[in-house]
């Protein structure tokens, strides 16, 4: 990616961030893997690292398969200087079989979320240069992969693919009013309808980013966003319900 698609990036990872930070049933762990390289001093240089401090989430150097290679840990128990609440949150973890990757390149749907799955949303800000790179790396971790199901409830004028924030709204809406159809219109920019909303399908849902969304690949790298989240953080919590055993991954994709 290039250092303006990256600080795009990094942007979606906030607007992420704080839409589960503000959800009426946020995501019980945000995970972020493959964090390095120019992503990882991007993320570094704003607010001294601020990202580190937001609640509810993990940052891996690591891919997302150390999610199931890793050796469980179990909990040490309190002793009399720490108690429960004072000790460091265990590391994600999740069965392979529970894992599903969200790609639209994939011609299996996604009907619902489940509890006890973790989803995972491939961070690449690429302008579609890369097709099938992420149903590539699920195929070759051997695990699920699955798209939005867009096509079966709307229409839209051009193929494109959404931004990871989009992705990520487009669930929590689900998980609200268990309605795909009020999911999409929630989130998706009304001007990328056809006339009406309905009728005529697109063949593959949305395959390609656009340049002109807040969120989106032309965001000049504003760190305004990271900055205020830091400062909520210093100052408040969670809002909302959180679904205990329902993780979100969002690995950042590096093209070939």
């Amino acid at each position: 990616m290039s250092d303006k698609e990256i600080n795009s990036l990094t942007s979606q990872l906030a607007y992420t961030y704080s839409a589960n930070r503000h959800a009426a049933h946020a995501f019980s762990v945000l995970l972020f893997t493959s964090l390095n390289g120019r992503t990882k001093q991007r993320l570094d240089a704003i607010n001294d690292a601020g990202y580190r401090r937001w609640s509810r989430t993990e940052w891996w150097e690591e891919g997302y398969d150390r999610l199931w290679t890793e050796s469980p840990q179990l909990p040490h128990p309190p002793s009399e200087e720490t108690n429960m609440q004072d000790s460091p949150p265990l590391p994600a973890q999740a069965n392979r079989e529970n894992i599903v990757y969200l790609t639209a390149d994939s011609s299996e749907e996604l009907l619902e979320l489940n509890e006890g799955e973790t989803y995972i949303i491939g961070g690449i800000c690429d302008h579609n240069r890369y097709k099938n790179l992420c149903l590539n790396k699920a195929i070759d971790s051997q695990i699920r992969y699955a798209r939005l199901p867009i096509g079966r409830y709307i229409s839209l004028a051009t193929r494109k693919v959404l931004t990871v924030n989009q992705v990520f709204e487009i669930l929590l809406k689900w998980i609200d009013t268990r309605n795909w159809e009020k999911a999409f219109w929630a989130v998706i920019p009304k001007r990328k309808f056809r006339s009406g909303g309905h009728g005529e399908v697109a063949k593959d849902g949305i395959t390609e980013q656009d340049d002109d969304d807040s969120g989106h690949c032309t965001n000049t790298g504003d760190s305004s966003e990271i900055e205020t989240l830091a400062r909520e953080e210093a100052c408040g919590s969670l809002e909302g319900e959180v679904r205990e055993s329902t993780n979100l991954c969002i690995t950042v994709v590096s093209p070939p």
